[in-house]
Order: C-alpha cells, then sequence, then structure tokens
C-alpha cells in the first residue's frame, strides 16, 4: 500500500469518528432540550437578605400547598427546603450529589429539606417552641431539654460552653454525620464526655432536623431566642433525670442520684457540681458555675426520697447498688457501665482478682468506695454485716469462689535506689503504648471490649493507691484487664507475663508514674 493510499484512509477514519462525534451531540442536545425546562430566576429579599432561585424552572408555586402564613411566590423555596436555588440541574438544585468529601448523596449541610424534615427550615425563621408540638424540629428541641444536651452545648443564647457551640451545626453537618455523632459519641476511638444515650430510631431523628436547622440563616432574627422552661424546681434547669435516675424518671446513662443522701456529703457534693473533673477526671458532666444553683441543688441531692425502701436482703441490695454498673449478670457492663469514667469491675470468669484481693479489702472498698472512680462509698446505706453479706453473694454467686478462697499475693521487697533516668526509658519502651508518654491516654482513647488502662494522671486515684499496691499491679498484673505481669504472675490468677524485670526497675516505675501523675518531670 503507497502513501496516497494510506492518507486516504486516515482521512476516511477521521470523517468517520467526526459523524460518531456529530451524531452523539445532537443526540445529547435533544436529550437535553427534552428533558431540561427552560431556566427561570426568581430574586427575593427575605430578612434584608438577597435571594435568588431557579426552583420555579421545575416547580409551578401555584400548585404548591403553602404553610399557612406563608406565601411561596414571595418567601422563596429554599428557605423552608433548603437546596441550591442557584442550581440548574434537579440533582445540583436538590444537593443530592456527594460532595468532594465524599459525603453520601443527598445527605450534606446543603441537601433538600422534605417531608418531616422540612421543619429544620422552620428554625431559620421561628424559635422552637413557637412551632406546633407534633413537628420533628420541635420534638427535636424538646429532647435536646429533656435529655440534658443544653448543659453541655450551646444553641443561640441558650445552653452551656462545655461542648461544641451547636449554634451553626446545620451548615456544616448534615443528617448522617449528626445521626452518626449522636448514635455513637466513641465511635471515632476517641474519648468524648458526650454519652451514648442509647436513643431510639425516631428519637435520632428528631434531634438531626432540629439540628440541621441550627444556622445563621435566620431570616427574620427579631425575636428569634429558644428559651429553657421555667421551674421552681433547683434540679430543673440542668435535666438531672435527662442522664440519671432521679425522682421517678431514669435516662439510664448515669448513676442513680437518689442515693446521693446516704453516699456523699454536702462538701463532696458541692465541689463534684463545681468541677466534677476534679474529683472524678473523665466523668461526662458538665461544671455548673452559679453558685447559688451548686448549693440549692446539692441540698436538694442530700435529702432522703420520700418513697425510699432500704433493700432487705443481700440478693435486693445488688439488685439496687450494684446491678447498674456491674451488671446484673456481674459481667461489668451494666446499664450505665459504657459511660462511666473508667469500667466497673467485671465479677463474672474473674476470679484471679478477688482470689488476689481478698474478703478484707472488698468489704473495705464497698464500704468506703474508690476516689476517682465512679465507686461510691456505701457506709452510710450499709451496716458492717450488711455489706460482709453482700460481699460475700458476688463472690459466691457472681464470682463463682468461696468467700475465705484467697491466692497468696507476691511480697514487695523493700524500695531500692531509683535510677530515674532508666526508669524513664523502661516506661517509654514497655508502658507508653498503652499508657501513653503523659499517663492519661485512658482517659482519651477508648476501647470497645477492654478496661481501659489506667489514668496516671487521676490524682484522688492515684493518691489513693499505696506504693506496695501499684509495686504489685505491676509486678504480677492485674486479673481481669489487659495488664499483664512484669515482675512474674501469681499462679492461678489468670495473668500472663510480658516481662522479667528486676526489682529495682519496678520500684523504678512505680516512682516515675508517680512523677507524671503529679505533672512534677
Amino acid at each position: 500500500m503507497d502513501e496516497n493510499e494510506n492518507d486516504r484512509s486516515i482521512v476516511r477514519l477521521n470523517g468517520v469518528l467526526l459523524l460518531i462525534l456529530t451524531g452523539l451531540l445532537v443526540l445529547g442536545y435533544l436529550a437535553g432540550s427534552s428533558s431540561a425546562p427552560p431556566l427561570k430566576e426568581v430574586r427575593h429579599l427575605l430578612g434584608g437578605k438577597p435571594l435568588v432561585e431557579r426552583c420555579v424552572s421545575c416547580h409551578d408555586p401555584a400548585t404548591h400547598r403553602p404553610v399557612i402564613g406563608h406565601e411561596p411566590t414571595t418567601e422563596a423555596c429554599t428557605s423552608c427546603h433548603n437546596g441550591m436555588g442557584k442550581g440548574t440541574t434537579v440533582a445540583g438544585a436538590h444537593q443530592s450529589t456527594p460532595s468532594a468529601r465524599s459525603t453520601p448523596a443527598g445527605e450534606g449541610p446543603a441537601a433538600l429539606f422534605a417531608g418531616d424534615t422540612a421543619t429544620a427550615g422552620c428554625l431559620r425563621c421561628h424559635p422552637p417552641q413557637q412551632l406546633p408540638a407534633d413537628t420533628m424540629a420541635a420534638k427535636g428541641w424538646q429532647l435536646a431539654v429533656e435529655r440534658g444536651c443544653l448543659g453541655c452545648h450551646r444553641v443561640g443564647q441558650v445552653g452551656g460552653a462545655k461542648g461544641p457551640d451547636l449554634t451553626r451545626i446545620g451548615d456544616h453537618l448534615g443528617r448522617t454525620a449528626l445521626a452518626s455523632r449522636i448514635r455513637a459519641p466513641q465511635r471515632s476511638g476517641l474519648y468524648s464526655i458526650m454519652p451514648d444515650y442509647r436513643l431510639g430510631a425516631r428519637e435520632i431523628d428528631a434531634l438531626t432536623v432540629f439540628l440541621q436547622g441550627q444556622s445563621m440563616l435566620h431570616l427574620r432574627p427579631v425575636g428569634y431566642r429558644a428559651v429553657l422552661p421555667a421551674s421552681g424546681i433547683p434540679s430543673a434547669p440542668f435535666n438531672c433525670s435527662g442522664c440519671h435516675k432521679y425522682r421517678g424518671k431514669d435516662g439510664q446513662v448515669a448513676p442513680d442520684l437518689d442515693l446521693s443522701y446516704g453516699q456523699r456529703s454536702q462538701t463532696w457534693l458541692t465541689n463534684f457540681l463545681r468541677d466534677p473533673q476534679s474529683l472524678r477526671p473523665g466523668a461526662r458532666m458538665p461544671a455548673i458555675t452559679d453558685e447559688r444553683a451548686v448549693s440549692a441543688l446539692a441540698g436538694t441531692l442530700l435529702k432522703t426520697p420520700e418513697d425510699q425502701a432500704r433493700p432487705t436482703s443481700a440478693q435486693e441490695r445488688y439488685d439496687r447498688y450494684c446491678a447498674r454498673c456491674h451488671g446484673t449478670d456481674g459481667g461489668g457492663r451494666g446499664l450505665i457501665a459504657a459511660n462511666l469514667a473508667g469500667a466497673p469491675r467485671p465479677f463474672l470468669a474473674n476470679p484471679g482478682y478477688f482470689l488476689l484481693s481478698g474478703r478484707e479489702r472488698l468489704v473495705a472498698s464497698v464500704a468506703a468506695g474508690i476516689p476517682g472512680t465512679s465507686m461510691p462509698p456505701f457506709k452510710g446505706m450499709m451496716t458492717r454485716k450488711e455489706t460482709e453479706e453482700l460481699v460475700d453473694l458476688v463472690l459466691v454467686r457472681y464470682v463463682g469462689l468461696r468467700p475465705a478462697q484467697r491466692l497468696p499475693d507476691i511480697v514487695v521487697p523493700l524500695k531500692t535506689s531509683i535510677d530515674a533516668a532508666r526508669a524513664e526509658a523502661t516506661y517509654g519502651a514497655l508502658c507508653a503504648r498503652c499508657h501513653g508518654e503523659a499517663g492519661d491516654q485512658g482517659s482519651r482513647v477508648v476501647h470497645p471490649k477492654y478496661p481501659q488502662p489506667r489514668n496516671f494522671r487521676n490524682r484522688p486515684y492515684m493518691d489513693y493507691r499505696t506504693d506496695e499496691q501499684l509495686f504489685r499491679a505491676i509486678a504480677r498484673g492485674v486479673p481481669g484487664t489487659r495488664m499483664k505481669a512484669y515482675g512474674g504472675p501469681v499462679a492461678g490468677s489468670g495473668v500472663k507475663a510480658k516481662a522479667q524485670l528486676p526489682e529495682q526497675e519496678i520500684w523504678g516505675l512505680v516512682e516515675h508514674v508517680r512523677r507524671i501523675g503529679k505533672n512534677d518531670e
């Protein structure tokens, strides 16, 4: 084949490709012109803000059934329904395509409000308490009030400052992201003081609709103000029962406040309400800054409930005082366990811990409580005999031991001279992975299966523990946790060996965790 023939073949091929491309362009134009209506644009001035929309290109305002008091031809569509008013395609106008951040289709902060979710748009003009009580936005607001969300979060002029400000959350997060954070606050693996409320699907839907309406697109800001219901009850503004069991209500995520009268003093309660983190680091509770409210609330909590009946048997005492945290089966996963600062001790399948602890130490822990944790003292609620009966019940029924059964614990040697530099290096090599370089990783990272590593910056707890107890925990490990033995496990305790450190290195670790706990480095 000569060069002329090659040239002719190339020309013919180019011609065919040009015809195909022309045909495709014509088909695309005809398809587009048959499905896309001509663009119509309208301009509105709402709340002094200019708004441009092309919604009337597809939707006839005359056929829209307006909400009473609204006129769709003059008040725009996107002010109520969200979306992109300047969009030129259905997908673009409805914001139904995934964003660059991989937001699911139709779920971004600018996605269309339709059906029940359209009441989120109402919040741009109206405070939630002015909406009909059966609307999703109003239900979401009521739920936020009842569950105490505003104790931590701020919405406009109302609420606290411990959690993120939600005044503009609807401008940043869509429905899927909001629902995910409400449903599982710890899902990221990082510790959050926001509790898992275990809300139902409809409750989460209502909260997300309310939050989607929190935006800077307030179109009639005059008089726009959400308010909390007034009440003369000291606890009412803080919605204690949104989390706690309290006076006939139960939020099912926090300790039973009806027991406060027999567990805590006026001083302890006052200090805790002022600064929960100082007495229980990691507590999922906001501080109360109003001194008059603190005093009034502490006094109220110390009053014995009128219908409070004392349990008459060891099993009744377990069900009333222990099961909420430790579980009805003793497995350590009670109703509120996931929301406590530090996991409750499991009884079930954990005989090693109790064989090493001994009955007397257990009785003392129940009576005096454990500072820095959610374990309160019960000496004001039970006699010595009742406490012993309760401990024996736990040992026999839930742990599976006889009360007198015990393993001989290790003998703690005398403290030797400490090489601080070597102790720091040993800690970095063996301990920092779980506890963190600063010793507080357990307060920042969550684990779905095991108790968190001990937070060495929990001063109330660390001051409560003796050097000998810390030495034993490092040397022979802690049954029922991931803490292995670094000196040698006790036979029968169920703890595995991790390393074989000499006594002086273990004492060095004790001193090192004391230093980082006091921030004395």
